[in-house]
């Protein structure tokens, strides 16, 4: 009886240990496709298809609307970040696509850096990502960034 018991007890203490590893797996791989659709030019020809700002805009709900919380996406659509850098990039006649994601940290709340190829160049940003319950990116501030230098 007693081994039953104990037995029955493991077992929900595994069952819950897997479904907070797998919770936190899936938020790891939320943060990592954002920042990759984030830091990479032109991502799905959001940018060469759109044939002004206001175009772009419509692409937003696309790309980021089930990755990021209503907020993040209003505040993206606001400060136009991901067009001005496509346009920047574009201007530039440079491309940049995403090598690596490192995240550190855990939870919610994570450091980020992302290494992308510059043309032929690898360069880094960093920053801070948290994630929301529901493994939507709630917050992101990049801290550094080499494309606006």
């Amino acid at each position: 009886m007693k081994i039953g018991r104990v037995l029955s007890i493991m077992v929900l203490v595994l069952c819950a240990f897997l479904m907070v590893c797998c919770a936190a797996q899936t938020n790891t791989d939320t943060a990592e496709e954002f920042l990759t659709n984030y830091y990479t030019s032109d991502y799905e020809g959001r940018y060469s298809s759109a044939s002004d700002a206001q175009a772009y805009g419509e692409t937003y709900d696309a790309i980021f609307g089930a990755l990021v919380s209503e907020d993040v996406l209003e505040s993206l659509k606001a400060n136009r970040t991901p067009y001005k850098y496509d346009k920047l990039c574009a201007e530039k006649g440079v491309e940049t696509v995403v090598k690596e994601v490192a995240l550190e940290g855990g939870g919610e709340t994570y450091t980020y850096t992302v290494t992308v190829d510059l043309n032929g160049e690898s360069v880094d940003f960093s920053g801070q990502i948290e994630l929301d319950r529901d493994g939507k990116v709630s917050y992101f501030h990049e801290i550094s960034n080499s494309l606006a230098e």
